[in-house]
């Protein structure tokens, strides 16, 4: 399918943004582990991000409205991705201190989520409804594909270094930072429409949303707190538990990655045949396996990588549909305006969830206790969330077992030629 110059440019913002991502926000949690931290800073270090995220989208709307959707987005990004510089220089300068560590993670987050309505604003304005499956689906699967390599080397990198040593991780930010700034270059190529004069929003806006918006944030919220409620200790179980090496670890991650590349463009022509709401059903209750899948492995190698490999196809299809299902609830004339309504309100479970978890791992004891009992909590919730929804608008075009047979007949080798032929025309593409 043809691609416009807005649309590469936003393909290899993706890119750049996957290996800056890689490097550092997908770092913080074994970085913090070798800063000494515990499974409550842990949940307190996950809910820092979601905290910031959510309280960054309605005056990050407001700004969009009144100042313009391009000026917020390349301010406050570049300033959030150089204070990476400070965390990074948290081990030499500040003694390893987890407050500053915290402290400026979450502001970092508030600046890059700042700009977020503006940024999927950006994106909507160059993709029209018929392409947007397979344009998302085309997205996520050059980012994995970056993300899955570049992590892939930070894994095998970080075990050069003694296993309680910040050196590497301070390395690896340094140059997440300058693809970073990469990133932003691409994005600035994108053309955008002429901002036009609108009802700027205010605060009581937000009570009065579109009944199937609020519908469909339901199970949004649900969802997230579920999968929220665990995702952060499932690494924890891995490198604490477990005892799993840097460079096995990271190899199960990649496995993950992969599996989402090679799932992403099956799904999408799925989700184009029989609509999102039986994908993300589908997708959904499979997420609710994981964390079991996890608790059963007790450090098997065959069932870790199966885990991973459940990962990477149920959360492909979940964040496909989710956001496909967001844009069709949006217009043109209010879409910045519901898309920091939206994050607004996935990101508040996102807050609470990992200190329950990081409480619960540590404080609760029942039949089970720890990390065991989170993981067979969030299971239960993920499944209950998928029941939401069915009260969403809109009604399947088939069956679920024909759509759950359709989505299991899928042929990885297709997926790992379109990802590479797409890379590899990018590259040609590309003036060096």
């Amino acid at each position: 399918m043809y691609l416009s110059r807005d649309q590469r440019n936003i393909l290899r913002e993706s890119s750049f943004y996957a290996i800056y991502s890689s490097l550092t926000l997908s770092l913080i949690v074994p970085f913090a582990l070798a800063l000494g931290a515990s499974n409550v800073f842990i949940g307190f270090l996950t809910a820092a991000q979601f905290l910031a995220i959510m309280l960054a989208q309605i005056p990050g709307e407001r700004a969009v409205e009144r100042v313009g959707k391009r000026v917020v987005f390349f301010a406050t990004t570049t300033l959030a991705r150089l204070l990476w510089m400070v965390i990074l220089l948290v081990p030499i300068y500040f003694g390893g201190s987890l407050g500053v560590l915290l402290v400026f993670f979450f502001v970092i987050n508030f600046l890059e989520y700042f700009a977020e309505p503006g940024y999927l604003t950006m994106i909507a304005e160059v993709v029209n409804r018929k392409t947007r499956a397979w344009f998302f689906a085309t997205k996520n699967s050059v980012k994995v594909l970056f993300n899955t390599g570049c992590f892939f080397i930070a894994g095998y990198y970080l075990d050069l270094y003694p296993r309680d040593s910040t050196l590497g991780f301070s390395n690896l930010m340094l140059m997440g930072v300058i693809f970073a700034i990469i990133a932003s270059y691409f994005m600035a190529g994108v053309t955008t429409k002429t901002e036009p004069r609108r009802r700027i929003h205010r605060i009581r806006d937000y009570f009065h949303l579109r009944p199937g918006f609020v519908r469909f944030m339901m199970f949004v919220v649900v969802f997230n707190f579920a999968v929220q409620l665990a995702s952060p200790f499932i690494t924890v179980y891995q490198l604490d538990h477990l005892a799993l090496s840097y460079r096995f670890y990271a190899g199960l991650i990649v496995i993950a990655m992969v599996t989402r590349v090679l799932s992403q463009l099956h799904l999408a022509k799925i989700c184009a045949r029989y609509g999102e709401k039986p994908v993300a059903y589908i997708s959904v209750a499979l997420t609710a396996l994981i964390p079991l899948v996890f608790l059963a492995s007790d450090g098997r190698p065959w069932m870790l990588v199966a885990a991973h490999m459940l990962v990477g196809f149920a959360f492909a299809g979940a964040d496909l549909t989710v956001i496909n299902m967001l844009f069709h609830f949006t217009s043109d004339k209010d879409r910045s305006f519901y898309m920091s309504a939206y994050v607004v309100m996935a990101a508040a479970p996102l807050v609470v969830a990992p200190l329950l978890g990081g409480w619960i791992a540590d404080n609760v004891a029942w039949v089970l206790g720890g990390i065991p009992l989170v993981f067979i909590l969030s299971a239960v919730l993920r499944l209950f969330s998928a029941s939401m929804l069915w009260r969403i608008p809109g009604k399947p075009k088939a069956p679920m077992g024909t759509v759950f047979l359709k989505m299991a007949e899928f042929h990885p080798e297709k997926g790992v030629h379109k990802a590479a032929r797409l890379v590899r025309k990018e590259v040609k593409r590309f003036k060096w």
